[in-house]
């Protein structure tokens, strides 16, 4: 509240464009992958970690892949609705697989009310109470898509994993920058 001059309360406008804040309980391990994309683009590690979740919201395998998980229906465009298996999965169990192994800290996104209200339908096909986990389970699942991390970050190389014959081979450090995912 706020005191005008005379001393009446006013109570304060809210923006018209203001956006709703989330904060997803994410793996160190996601964030050090996001915090990676976050220099490549040169942006806020927010906005990365925002525009892979709108960007898992757009992509039809993804949530495709979330339908084994839904208990209600979900319209993704306005004449493609799609509709629950008969025995959903539990999304839990695609939610804990890392809880035991990984340290895990809040990860802070915010989204516009349009973005916010396709998580909230999204949150509510996969039967689940809090919007944070909704929105943990598309950016784990954008995280670990490359192609979905093509289109936030273009020209990221993901090399494929060698495989050697026995130990003796491996060389102790072939790339100096083996740890990064950029060429």
């Amino acid at each position: 509240m706020k005191e005008n001059r005379g001393g009446a309360e006013q109570k304060r406008k809210t923006r018209s464009d203001k956006k709703v804040a989330v904060a997803p309980n994410i793996s160190d391990n996601y964030r050090v992958w996001i915090h990676r994309l976050a220099r490549r683009l040169e942006i806020p590690e927010g906005e990365v970690g925002t525009k892979l979740v709108k960007a898992a919201l757009d992509d039809e395998k993804c949530i495709e892949f979330f339908r084994t998980y839904f208990h209600r229906s979900y319209r993704i465009h306005e004449n493609h609705i799609m509709y629950p298996l008969f025995k959903p999965a539990n999304i839990y169990d695609y939610l804990d697989m890392d809880m035991d192994t990984d340290r895990h800290s809040r990860f802070k996104l915010k989204f516009s009310k349009s973005i916010a209200e396709q998580l909230t339908e999204f949150q509510i096909a996969l039967g689940i109470s809090f919007f944070a986990h909704g929105v943990k389970a598309l950016l784990e699942y954008s995280l670990s898509e490359p192609r979905i991390i093509q289109k936030v970050v273009p020209g990221v190389e993901f090399p494929e994993p060698k495989k050697t014959l026995s130990s003796e081979n491996v060389n102790i450090n072939p790339n100096p920058n083996v740890w990064s995912i950029f060429k």
